[in-house]
C-alpha cells in the first residue's frame, strides 16, 4: 500500500462538501425530537421507560439520516476515483514505482478511511447527545414458533425446553409479537408464563389490535416451560411473528449504537471496494448505483442473509429504537466484506489497466 496516495484519498473524501454536508445533517439530526411525546406513552405498555425510549429514537434516527445521505455520498465519491484517474491522473500515477493493485487498494483504504472517520465522528456526537446511559437488554437469540399459530382458551401455546441454562442468563426476558384476533370486548387479554421446576413468572397484556407480551424467565438450571394462553372465554390471538425473542441483560444501553456502528464500518469497505472498482468498466453514477441497488433488493427480500454486510442494518435500527441493543453482527459478514473489498480492488486492477487511455 502507498500511504501518500491513501492520503489524497481520504482528503479527496473528505472535501469540503462533503464535510459541509455531514456536520449539517448531523446537526439537524440531533436537534431534531425523534421519539416525541410518544416516548412516554409506549413506555406505559411496554417493558422500557421512557428515557430508554428517547435515548432509543434519537440514536436511530440520527443514525438512519447517516446511512441514508452520508454513506452513499461517500460511496459516490469512491466510484469517481477511476474516471479521474481516466481524465489525466493516470499519467502521473501510472509513472509511480508503485505496482497497480497496490494503487486500487490504496486508494479503497484511503477513501474508507475517511468514511470511518465520519462514523467514528457521528458516533461519539450520538452518544454525546444521548446524555447518561443505563442498564438495557441485549437480543440473546431466538426460539423457533409456529407462524400464524392461533391461542384459544384452553388451547394454549406451550414450548418445553430441556435445560437451556446457557442460552438465557439471570435476569433474562422472553418476548413474542401478538396480534389480536377476536373477543368479547375491544382488546384481547394474553398471558405469557415462563416456569422452571417450582419457579414462575406470568405477564398478562391487553392487546387492542398488535403488541408484544414480555416476562422474566426464572435463574437456574432446569428445564424450562414457556406457555402463551388466552385466559378469558371467548378471545384469542395470533402469533405474529415465527420466533419467540430472548433479551439478556447488558450493562449500558450505548452498546446499541456501537453495534450500528460496526455494522456500517463492516458495510462501507464492501461498498466503497465494489463502487471504486465497478467504476473502472461503466460510469460513476452507474457503479455507484449498482451497488447501493444490489443491497436494495436484499434489503427488501423477505429474509436478508446473515452473512451480507449490513444486511440487518434496517432490523438493528428497529431495535435500538425500541431502546434496547441489537445481537452482534455475524461473523460471516465480516469475512463477506473482506472478500467483496477484495472483488472490487481486483475488478479495479483488471479494469485501469490501459487507465491512460478513455474507454
Amino acid at each position: 500500500m502507498n500511504a501518500g496516495l491513501a492520503t489524497l484519498a481520504l482528503r479527496r473524501a473528505l472535501a469540503p462538501v462533503v464535510l459541509a454536508a455531514w456536520a449539517i445533517l448531523l446537526a439537524v439530526a440531533l436537534r431534531f425530537d425523534w421519539a416525541g411525546g410518544s416516548a412516554a406513552l409506549e413506555a406505559t405498555a411496554g417493558s422500557a421507560d421512557a428515557g430508554a425510549l428517547a435515548r432509543g429514537g434519537s440514536r436511530e434516527g440520527t443514525w438512519l439520516v447517516m446511512a441514508l445521505a452520508i454513506v452513499p455520498l461517500l460511496v459516490a465519491r469512491a466510484a469517481r476515483v477511476v474516471p479521474a484517474w481516466r481524465a489525466g491522473e493516470g499519467d502521473w500515477i501510472g509513472s509511480r514505482s508503485t505496482a497497480r493493485p497496490a494503487v486500487v487498494a490504496s486508494m479503497v483504504l484511503g477513501t474508507w478511511a475517511a468514511a470511518a472517520l465520519l462514523l467514528l465522528a457521528s458516533f461519539a456526537s450520538i452518544e454525546l447527545r444521548a446524555g447518561r446511559s443505563a442498564p438495557s437488554f441485549r437480543r440473546a437469540g431466538s426460539i423457533a414458533l409456529p407462524a400464524g399459530t392461533w391461542i384459544e382458551p384452553g388451547s394454549p401455546l406451550v414450548l418445553e425446553l430441556n435445560d437451556p441454562e446457557e442460552r438465557v442468563p439471570a435476569g433474562s426476558r422472553a418476548r413474542v409479537e401478538l396480534a389480536f384476533g377476536s373477543g368479547s370486548g375491544s382488546s384481547a387479554e394474553v398471558a405469557l408464563r415462563a416456569s422452571r421446576r417450582s419457579e414462575e413468572r406470568e405477564s398478562v397484556v391487553r392487546l387492542a389490535s398488535r403488541g408484544a407480551a414480555e416476562v422474566e424467565i426464572p435463574p437456574g438450571p432446569g428445564d424450562l416451560r414457556l406457555e402463551i394462553a388466552c385466559p378469558r372465554p371467548g378471545t384469542r390471538a395470533c402469533t405474529v411473528s415465527d420466533e419467540l425473542e430472548l433479551w439478556a441483560p447488558c450493562a449500558s444501553d450505548r452498546s446499541a449504537g456501537a453495534q450500528i456502528l460496526v455494522r456500517l464500518l463492516v458495510a462501507t469497505l464492501a461498498w466503497i471496494a465494489l463502487a471504486l472498482g465497478l467504476a473502472a468498466w461503466m460510469s460513476a453514477p452507474s457503479a455507484a448505483l449498482a451497488v447501493l441497488a444490489a443491497w436494495i433488493a436484499a434489503w427488501l427480500g423477505d429474509v436478508t442473509p446473515l452473512w451480507l454486510p449490513g444486511g440487518d442494518l434496517w432490523a438493528a435500527l428497529d431495535v435500538v429504537g425500541s431502546g434496547r441493543v441489537p445481537a452482534a453482527p455475524d461473523p460471516r459478514s465480516h469475512a463477506a466484506a473482506l472478500l467483496l473489498a477484495a472483488v472490487g480492488i481486483g475488478l479495479g486492477v483488471l479494469g485501469t489497466r490501459r487507465w491512460r487511455v478513455a474507454p
